[in-house]
């Protein structure tokens, strides 16, 4: 019996000791994981447990108003702001800002992750991403510094609900929501690391939209729709936000002066905007100055077409005493009046047909010339000026 109770206790204490072991082992792992992460970090005592007086950069307060993470300034002489800026090269869009996100505590859960995707895949299979970006429609950014991205308020896109993050800036760009519409607002893109694990690729422009969570056997889905590969993650903790850079997106430049801050824009870029605005009130101009020539020429042509008209109501009317005329030839004995009854209703058709034609015709053209002798510019109907032109 007591050989039997030192056999028990010979192996649990071989257990406690492969336990301690492997529990040691982990702990430097870990914790190895977690110094690369904030081997750039500016320390602050709040991360330490001490209570502090100042914080670097911007505190990020939980709603029990603890101090939960840090948004560190970059200055854009540091080489940190140059290696955020480096994956825009290429791109078109133009880095302005940048900061650090400071969050220890998500920080501890990625390096968790990361520990036991290399217990189940191996330590050189964790496959670690650090230059991935994602543009996202959250109002309040603040939300992520303190809670992360979150899977569960994903939308479905190709490739179910997850974490979509590209290594393209202007992919993530795609993905941009307006805030200000504006001409020259800042966009915000934020630079994250990312444990793929052992990844299912998916052929390109193939879409797996019902996904909610990984396949079997497999961390992640990396797929490829529009010529940019995208990395798509469900699990939040395996998606660490590390910096948030701002940019401005030329593309989207207006013809017309910024509202937020004139004073960000630099000599050469106020010149072209002056250019720019010149050459549109040119163009105006050349559109005014078509629009009243053809509202002459209208004017002109109807002002001859009635000369026309007046001249051929003058000729019908001198033609009616003619045929006055020849029935008093007819009718020798008949006076005028006489003569007017004597007529036939035929006849008193011809006479008067062509008049009336005349008469209509000119009242017709008249309604039309009369929008038409108003000013090209100041119509009271709100007609534009080259419409009232065409209707000669």
């Amino acid at each position: 019996l007591h050989l039997l109770e030192f056999g028990c206790s010979m192996q649990i204490l071989s257990c406690l000791k492969t336990q301690v072991s492997y529990l040691f082992s982990n702990m430097e792992t870990l914790q190895r994981r977690l110094d690369d992460i904030t081997a750039k970090w500016t320390p602050c005592g709040c991360e330490t447990g001490r209570q502090a007086t100042s914080h670097v950069g911007r505190p990020i307060l939980d709603s029990t108003g603890k101090v939960v993470a840090h948004a560190v300034d970059i200055p854009p002489d540091q080489p940190e702001f140059a290696e955020c800026s480096r994956p825009f090269n290429g791109t078109g869009l133009r880095p302005v800002v940048a900061a650090r996100i400071q969050n220890l505590k998500l920080a501890r859960r990625y390096a968790m992750q990361a520990v036991e995707i290399g217990e189940a895949r191996g330590q050189d299979k964790v496959n670690e991403a650090v230059d991935q970006f994602h543009c996202t429609s959250c109002v309040n950014i603040d939300d992520i510094y303190r809670d992360g991205l979150d899977q569960r308020l994903a939308k479905e896109g190709f490739f179910g609900r997850g974490i979509y993050t590209t290594s393209s800036p202007g992919k993530a760009n795609k993905y941009w929501v307006p805030r200000q519409y504006s001409a020259y607002e800042i966009r915000y893109a934020l630079r994250c690391r990312v444990i793929a694990g052992r990844k299912l690729v998916l052929p390109k422009k193939t879409a797996c939209t019902r996904l909610c969570r990984e396949p079997k056997h497999h961390d992640s889905v990396e797929g490829n729709i529009d010529g940019f590969d995208e990395l798509v993650c469900y699990n939040s903790d395996r998606v660490l936000v590390t910096h948030i850079v701002g940019y401005v997106d030329p593309t989207t430049w207006r013809v017309r002066l910024p509202t937020s801050n004139p004073k960000t824009l630099s000599a050469d870029e106020q010149k072209a905007l002056v250019k720019q605005q010149q050459q549109l009130l040119t163009s105006h101009q050349q559109q005014l100055q078509r629009a009243q020539t053809q509202h002459q020429a209208a004017v002109l042509e109807h002002q001859t077409l009635l000369q026309k008209l007046v001249k051929s109501s003058q000729t019908t009317s001198l033609s009616v005493p003619s045929t006055v005329s020849a029935a008093s030839d007819r009718y020798p004995d008949l006076t005028e009046e006489e003569i007017d009854a004597t007529l036939s209703d035929d006849e008193e058709r011809d006479v008067d047909q062509p008049l009336d034609a005349v008469e209509e015709y000119i009242a017709r053209h008249n309604e039309r010339l009369e929008p038409l002798l108003q000013d090209p510019l100041s119509g009271d109907d709100g007609t534009p000026a080259a419409k009232r032109a065409s209707l000669s």
